[in-house]
């Protein structure tokens, strides 16, 4: 016969509503370890249509939710370590918009992730906006990383040296979803090259201009 208490789902089978229903659900073993299943039930009716009893179909699903747990804690590990990273990590999508700007970033250019998420990169000044859609294509095209140096902005329109190491990003299918790109402040360094640079010149101009003598 039909067992006591239905639950909601089976009530729905039993007034003709739905006709199966699918669940996951944890169950206990005998011995106490938890086992997860996916369960399929329908209603067996008699020639009247009259319900005689539920029958279910039950596949052991553990390993894939303990493959999914395992999953969830290594994204949550890694959005710790993204989160304190000192160095400036965001994500962008396919069409360029920024979907991740962590505090690290924040800090770098100036802008609030509030501001800029769903948005362009807005550290790119317009006039070189189509060289960087350009590293976005190639990445999106199957090449797989690139490292680059280049200036670009602050918020108060100050600028500053980066040197950026952009990859793909890709979904369960293997599928590039997008980039992300994990990027240093050498603006102190670029100007210390420049000091050198000019100094040596300096130095090379005044040997030139010596004149020896006996």
């Amino acid at each position: 016969g039909l067992p006591a208490g239905p639950t909601g789902v089976e009530q729905q089978v039993l007034a003709g509503e739905i006709q199966t229903y699918s669940m996951e659900k944890r169950y206990f073993r005998k011995d106490g370890t938890i086992i997860w299943v996916y369960l399929t039930g329908s209603l067996v009716r008699d020639e009247q249509g009259v319900p005689k009893y539920f029958i279910a179909v039950i596949e052991d699903i553990s390993e894939r939710k303990r493959a999914e747990e395992a999953l969830r804690d290594a994204n949550q590990q890694l959005q710790m370590l993204v989160q304190s990273s000192p160095l400036a990590i965001y994500t962008r999508d396919i069409n360029g918009l920024l979907t991740s700007w962590n505090p690290a970033a924040e800090k770098m250019y100036g802008w609030k992730a509030a501001e800029v998420l769903g948005k362009p990169l807005p550290s790119v000044p317009d006039a070189v906006r189509t060289e960087s859609d350009g590293l976005r294509m190639r990445l999106l095209a199957g090449e797989a990383f690139i490292k680059h140096e280049v200036r670009r902005r602050r918020r108060d329109g100050s600028p500053i040296d980066i040197d950026a190491f952009i990859a793909p990003l890709r979904d369960a299918s293997g599928k590039v979803s997008g980039i992300i790109a994990v990027v240093a402040d050498i603006t102190e360094r670029k100007q210390a090259e420049a000091e050198r640079h000019k100094l040596s010149s300096a130095i090379e101009q005044t040997a030139d201009s010596v004149i020896i003598t006996d």
